[in-house]
């Protein structure tokens, strides 16, 4: 599986839409996330970088959504397969003990 590293302008805003655990719902057409490659229609994509800071997986994705936007004019997002990380996230809560959390 590849990751893609998105990069653009933002205008007035990155027009995704993620849920909780910042896999993206939805790109708002037209937007500098659509023009950069992100499929319209979500749930196959998940954000887990934006301006090359890591997502914690073992939390919800709200301070993130609050990192995306209130970024200047240029965003970077790194987004992976969505099922991938699910599946990563469930590997890393169940072995919660071995991360010392």
């Amino acid at each position: 599986m590849t990751s893609h590293a998105l990069g653009f302008v933002r205008e007035l805003s990155v027009c995704l839409r993620l849920d909780s655990e910042c896999t993206i719902l939805s790109v708002e057409p037209e937007s500098p996330a659509a023009r950069a490659g992100l499929p319209p229609h979500g749930g196959r994509w998940a954000v887990t970088e934006v301006n090359n800071r890591q997502i914690n997986l073992l939390k919800g994705g709200e301070e993130e959504m609050n990192r995306l936007a209130s970024c200047g004019k240029e965003v970077s997002v790194l987004v992976q397969p969505a099922p991938l990380v699910k599946r990563l996230r469930a590997a890393l809560r169940a072995n919660r003990s071995l991360l010392g959390s």
